[in-house]
C-alpha cells in the first residue's frame, strides 16, 4: 500500500490539501467514518480529467473533476449539507473486489483547513443550506477538489508512488460537515423533528477508472489557467 508523503501533495498546485484526515464524528470525537453500513450512499461519477504535466518541479499527473449523488439508503430522514463534497481520503485498487477488502494500492488521506467557528447559525436554514433527504431520496454536488493521480510514464516517471496505464477504481471518503460541535448541536436541536443531521464521513462506492498509455498533457499550472489554456 503507497503512503504518499506531505511533499508530493504540495507540489501540485491544484489540490490545496495535507497529509492527515480529521473528520467530526456524532460523538463529537475526531475519527475516521464507520466500517458498519452507512445509511448514506455515496456515488461518483467523472464530470471532466485532463493529464496534467509536470511545471516546476512539480509531477504528471491525471486529475478527475468528480461529481457526487448522494442517497439515503437508511429508514430515518437525514438532513445534509447541500454542498457537501471535502474529500478527506483517496483510495486506488486494482479491482472491485481489492476494493472491498480494502486491499489498496494508494491510500492518500487529506485535511481540508477551515475555520469551523466562523459560521452564524442564525443563518443557516433547510432548503438553502441544508437539505432533507427521506429514505430513497438523492441529491447530487461536486467534489471541491480534484482527485489526482501519480503517473508512470516512460521519461516521466517520477517516484515509487506513481502509476501506470491500465484500469483501476477510486474511491474517496467525503466529509459532510464543515464547522464546530457546538454549531452541530444547535442545528441538531432546531431540526430535530425534520431528520437527523449527518455528520459522519462516507466513503464512496468503487468507480473505475482508466489511466491511458499515451495521454495528451496539457499546462495545469495557475499560469496557464491565467492565461485561459
Amino acid at each position: 500500500m503507497i503512503k504518499l508523503k506531505e511533499a508530493i501533495l504540495r507540489r501540485v498546485a491544484s489540490v490545496a490539501v495535507m497529509l492527515t484526515v480529521q473528520c467530526i464524528g456524532l460523538g463529537g470525537t475526531l475519527k475516521q467514518a464507520d466500517t458498519q453500513q452507512s445509511p448514506l450512499r455515496v456515488v461518483t461519477s467523472i464530470t471532466s480529467e485532463r493529464y496534467c504535466r509536470g511545471t516546476d518541479g512539480s509531477f504528471y499527473t491525471l486529475q478527475m473533476e468528480l461529481g457526487l449523488s448522494y442517497t439515503n439508503v437508511g429508514q430515518q430522514p437525514l438532513i445534509v449539507y447541500r454542498s457537501s463534497g471535502d474529500i478527506n481520503r483517496q483510495m486506488i485498487s486494482t479491482g472491485d473486489d481489492n476494493a472491498s477488502a480494502k486491499q489498496y494500492i494508494v491510500d492518500m488521506s487529506l485535511t481540508i483547513f477551515t475555520d469551523r467557528t466562523a459560521a452564524n447559525v442564525e443563518d443557516f436554514s433547510l432548503g438553502t443550506d441544508f437539505i432533507v433527504l427521506a429514505p430513497n431520496a438523492s441529491v447530487t454536488t461536486k467534489a471541491s477538489t480534484d482527485a489526482v493521480v501519480f503517473l508512470s510514464s516512460g521519461k516521466h516517471e517520477v517516484s515509487e508512488n506513481a502509476m501506470s496505464p491500465g484500469k483501476y477504481v477510486l474511491q474517496i471518503e467525503v466529509s459532510p460537515w464543515h464547522w464546530s460541535r457546538d454549531i452541530a448541536d444547535r442545528l441538531s436541536r432546531r431540526w430535530q423533528e425534520r431528520g437527523i443531521l449527518w455528520l459522519r464521513s462516507a466513503v464512496s462506492k468503487p468507480m473505475p477508472f482508466v489511466i491511458e498509455k499515451r495521454p495528451k498533457f496539457v499546462d495545469c499550472s495557475p499560469k496557464a489557467r491565467y492565461r485561459g489554456q
